[in-house]
């Protein structure tokens, strides 16, 4: 027995509406509303370019151009004045077996470490911007496919890779891709 108003596991809902007299016995009529499938907009696909002097850039399957994010070269911004603090640090006494550090170290140190989560702040906030704008406006996205831990292994270009930090883009964008699918290069 459904319940005026229910839904049942079709995703039909009943209404039901009592008539009755006192001598007679109870009559039930029943109307059943169905669920008309709406049409859906076509599918909104962005194919998304990593590179190093614009950190990501978009096109749609049309090939308009929609998406552009520079590279914001976080750690290169900060790399004179973390070299600084670490050779500041590197001068007072630090932790040695059997003997603690120096306070002036920890202060030091802390410097270090305030300047390494600024850096690692400002790279996971413009990610999280990017990504989040990407997942708001688009149903798919493709990103291509590289060997970001063999192209790391370059030294020419090692730093600059891991400043722009693709990995954790692809990570928080959501990779997973259908069984049965070729990868894009």
């Amino acid at each position: 027995m459904v319940a005026p108003g229910s839904e049942d596991r079709c995703g039909c809902v009943f209404y039901a509406h009592p008539s009755h007299l006192a001598a007679e016995p109870i009559s039930f009529s029943a109307s059943i509303t169905a669920l008309i499938p709406t049409t859906r907009a076509p599918e909104r696909i962005i194919g998304i370019d990593v590179g190093l002097s614009t950190l990501y850039t978009g096109a749609t399957i049309d090939g308009e151009h929609v998406l552009s994010v520079a590279n914001p070269r976080n750690y290169q911004k900060r790399e004179r004045q973390l070299a600084h603090a670490q050779r500041q640090a590197s001068r007072k006494q630090g932790p040695r077996r059997g003997v603690a550090p120096s306070s002036r170290w920890k202060r030091a140190n802390a410097r270090v470490q305030k300047i390494h989560a600024s850096i690692a702040a400002s790279r996971s906030n413009l990610i999280h911007e990017t990504t989040t704008r990407l997942a708001k406006n688009y149903d798919r996205i493709v990103v291509e496919d590289l060997n970001i831990s063999g192209m790391v292994k370059n030294h020419s270009l090692a730093k600059h890779i891991s400043d722009a930090a693709w990995g954790e883009f692809v990570r928080q964008r959501g990779s997973t891709r259908p069984s049965g699918t070729a990868r894009c290069s």
